[in-house]
């Protein structure tokens, strides 16, 4: 079976609080998370923990801000986990356990593209009102907030969607391309409508026009565009809020596809049917 090509790891800043520097930080709960997060363990946690964790201890510089704020090392140490936050969410977005289930090349649970991109729908519901909570600076989740948010993860990478979708693009591209070259020489050739009367080869375009492209290649290339506009229209609200994740994940980062492949995709759609309209107006 076909492997996704693995994505490479972000690097989180490492930001170190020193232990005389942590102590200052007593009254703000943190010293254990530091501990812990600091520990060679704490570092290897998973991504949707490690995420949590990032979250947590910027949350906890931030509320200790009035009483540091002049410290140079207070101000580097929430500048680097601000920053390790976005990372973490870049992370988690890409390289944890549901974003390789994402790119599974297994058989897809779902019978077409619009079922898994309505439970990818319903299960990013769930995941990106959190992750832009952490972008914003709120507060860290409860334990039942997040509890729902792993599980809307296992649920997102279950519908293989980036896969599926991806697959679809590759595919729809690759044959617009041919398709588009034999329209081509079908205008040069002008065999279809010669002198504007139609031949049997016309006539039988005519038919597979009105048939089957109106009713099957119109609908899956229409579905294809669709999906991805609703890809995009699903991450714009994170992009718009992180820099970060607005160059790094946008769709072709997504699906793993040759940069500028869904808008090639859109171009060809348009000129595949500029070229039918071309060749039917020679009758």
């Amino acid at each position: 079976s076909r492997t996704a090509p693995t994505v490479a790891a972000p690097e989180f800043s490492e930001t170190r609080i020193a232990l005389t520097d942590a102590l200052a930080l007593g009254d703000c709960g943190l010293v254990p998370l530091i501990a812990e997060r600091n520990s060679a363990l704490g570092r290897q946690k998973a991504e949707s923990t490690r995420f949590l964790y990032e979250w947590r201890i910027w949350s906890g510089l931030t509320a200790c801000h009035d009483q540091l704020a002049d410290e140079a090392w207070f101000l580097e140490a929430v500048a680097g986990k601000r920053a390790d936050v976005e990372i973490a969410i870049e992370a988690l977005l890409t390289r944890g356990d549901e974003a390789q289930a994402l790119q599974s090349a297994l058989a897809s649970p779902y019978p077409d593209l619009k079922s898994s991109a309505d439970a990818y729908a319903t299960a990013w519901a769930d995941i990106a009102p959190l992750l832009l909570r952490a972008l914003t600076g709120n507060a860290p989740p409860t334990d039942a907030e997040f509890q729902r948010f792993e599980l809307a993860l296992k649920q997102w990478g279950m519908t293989q969607h980036h896969a599926e979708l991806g697959r679809a693009i590759r595919e729809s591209a690759a044959w617009l391309q041919s398709a588009n070259q034999m329209l081509d020489v079908a205008i040069t050739e002008n065999r279809l409508c010669p002198m504007g009367m139609a031949t049997a080869e016309g006539h039988q375009a005519a038919t597979f026009v009105q048939t089957y492209f109106a009713s099957t290649i119109q609908q899956q290339i229409a579905t294809v565009m669709q999906s991805t506009a609703r890809l995009n229209r699903l991450w714009e609200p994170l992009r718009d809020a992180s820099p970060r994740l607005a160059k790094h994940l946008m769709t072709e980062d997504l699906l793993r596809l040759p940069s500028g492949m869904s808008v090639a995709l859109e171009t060809r759609w348009a000129t595949h049917i500029e070229k039918w309209q071309m060749l039917l107006r020679q009758c």
